[in-house]
């Protein structure tokens, strides 16, 4: 992940104000260095090499220019042909920036911050920045931050804080979609480096590592998507993009939220949808078509909810094991099929009536006929719950 002139301006929301070049906030910063004496006429041929490269911010209070503001003007082209990200003044003499110097600033998306508080200090600024930049950097950083935002208890607040670390861009409302598949370091650098070109890519959104897949994060302060086609939509340009066109790679997409302090959630709903995603073979699933498994999935791993489950599948267990039957292939193709006959004999490759034989044999051995619905329920409840815990587990 990148450190980008957006990151800073929200970082330091209270103590800068973005004077020009809004178009150049995607500008990825590296490291931080300082304009101090360097660009001066009549010292600036002095200095053999100057400090300022390719996607540095540069500090400046101007103390040379108090008697020239025409001086800003200059150094600002010559940051910019420097191709420097952007440029931070802390006006301590109040002058008057030049309108000219805005116009460039601008007509070249080269952002232009004022600092606006007095305790802004340079050497605290540097320190923060190259800390963020070196964090950023580490692959490990998304896993730990959004390890944190899922664990429980989390309040809305740490959320909040620990999503803005990932991206300080965020906006309120937000969407995440989730790829369940292992990405080789070859791999997983090429997924970044698409997503860096495509049309999902932006100042508040995100393409991380997470587990064994690849977590995106779509946001904006308000109507992120529209209805299911807008995030179908989403999907596949992701899958066009940035997995080049992967129609089988399992995906799973949360609920939309419109909460920052509501991304564990969004996290933990994505990543479940796509290990059904996964069980299902691939493609996309969205959390909001998961039915009752939306409720089981949060406590399947309670021991009280798997000691009861257990209890109901176990007979059918024990008799498979002894017998060599398949009554629990059969219990679950009936509940994937809708507890149609028809369906599950067609998925099991077998005549509906050995499928009905084997249905009235789980009633025989645990007592829960197929054709009561409250005893069809606990069958179908029991079966979602260790599908549940075999999901979980993966």
């Amino acid at each position: 992940m990148i450190y980008t002139a957006s990151d800073f301006m929200n970082s330091y929301a209270q103590s800068v104000r973005l004077l020009a070049g809004a178009g150049g906030l995607s500008r990825a910063i590296g490291q931080v260095g300082i304009l101090d004496y360097e660009l001066m006429p009549g010292l600036k041929s002095r200095y053999q090499r100057v400090n300022f490269e390719p996607g540095q911010l540069v500090l400046s209070t101007f103390l040379y220019a108090r008697d020239d503001p025409w001086l800003i003007g200059e150094a600002v082209k010559y940051l910019v042909g420097r191709g420097v990200s952007g440029l931070v003044i802390k006006n301590v003499l109040h002058m008057d920036i030049p309108d000219s110097a805005l116009r460039y600033a601008n007509a070249r998306d080269f952002p232009l911050f004022l600092a606006t508080r007095d305790d802004f200090f340079f050497d605290t600024v540097i320190a923060q920045v190259d800390r963020r930049v070196a964090e950023l950097a580490d692959a490990s950083f998304a896993q730990n931050e959004l390890d944190l935002m899922t664990r429980e208890p989390t309040s809305s607040e740490d959320v909040r804080s620990h999503a803005l670390r990932l991206n300080p861009s965020f906006g309120e409302e937000h969407v995440i979609a989730y790829v369940a598949e292992p990405q080789s370091q070859a791999g997983l650098a090429q997924a970044l480096a698409r997503y860096h070109q495509s049309r999902i890519s932006g100042l508040r959104c995100l393409l991380a590592p997470y587990d064994d897949g690849l977590l995106y994060v779509a946001s904006a302060e308000s109507d992120v998507v529209d209805g299911r086609a807008q995030l179908d939509g989403l999907v596949g340009t992701l899958r066009a993009d940035v997995l080049e066109h992967e129609v089988t790679a399992p995906v799973g997409v949360s609920r939309v939220h419109f909460d920052l302090g509501q991304m564990g959630d969004a996290v933990l709903e994505a990543r479940r949808a796509a290990l059904v995603a996964r069980r299902r073979g691939g493609g996309t699933v969205h959390y909001a078509d998961l039915g009752v498994l939306q409720a089981l999935l949060p406590c399947a791993g309670d021991a009280r909810v798997a000691a009861w489950a257990d209890g109901v599948l176990e007979p059918l267990r024990s008799f498979d094991a002894e017998t060599g039957s398949n009554l629990l292939l059969t219990l679950e193709a009936y509940c994937d099929a809708g507890e149609s006959v028809d369906a599950a004999a067609q998925a099991l490759g077998q005549h509906p009536n050995t499928v009905r034989y084997r249905l009235g044999k789980i009633a025989s051995v645990c007592g829960l006929d197929y054709r009561s619905r409250t005893q069809m329920e606990q069958l179908s409840v029991a079966r979602k719950i260790e599908l549940c815990q075999e999901l979980l587990a993966q």
